[in-house]
């Protein structure tokens, strides 16, 4: 009977690490990368991706609100990894109210739910580049914190 209480503990701490709110958009998402799907932008439009990374800019233009991303791989959480990992950029487009622009700040880590969308060149330093772009369904911001990845503690400390 302890054993039984102590795996759905432990099942319920596992499982409340994801954001709840994106599982409906993981599991109907499209299995490419990043780079695949970069590449081959045309037949993957319209296909939900689950996307992650960095925000660097936000502004708005002619097709309304957007996020400038720099992607990163994701933990198995859908959190975006703090490593020097990263297949490019990418834009989020949203509506107005979407997104609490108040938590919007270069350097927060976002995971990103959306369809495919037009790409966009844009200039990027020198040179042009040509962003792939989302149409905004889901998102969750992620909190700092200092060490990411698994973390387990157990000490004794004595003083004499």
């Amino acid at each position: 009977m302890i054993a039984v209480r102590w795996f759905f503990l432990l099942a319920f701490a596992l499982v409340s690490c994801a954001p709840f709110h994106l599982s409906e958009w993981i599991d109907q998402k499209e299995e490419a990368s990043f780079e695949e799907i970069k590449a081959s932008e045309a037949s993957f439009k319209g296909k939900v991706v689950v996307w992650g990374g960095t925000m660097v800019a936000h502004g708005v233009d002619a097709q309304g609100n957007w996020l400038e991303m720099v992607q990163r791989p994701l933990d198995l959480n859908w959190r975006p990894l703090l490593n020097d990992e990263s297949s490019g950029r990418f834009l989020v487009y949203f509506k107005s109210g979407e997104i609490d622009l108040k938590e919007v700040r270069e350097g927060r880590l976002a995971t990103f739910a959306g369809m495919v969308a037009q790409g966009q060149t844009r200039t990027l330093g020198q040179r042009a580049y040509e962003y792939p772009a989302l149409d905004y369904r889901d998102h969750h911001f992620w909190s700092p914190r200092s060490n990411p990845g698994f973390r387990f503690h157990f000490g004794l400390n004595a003083s004499f």
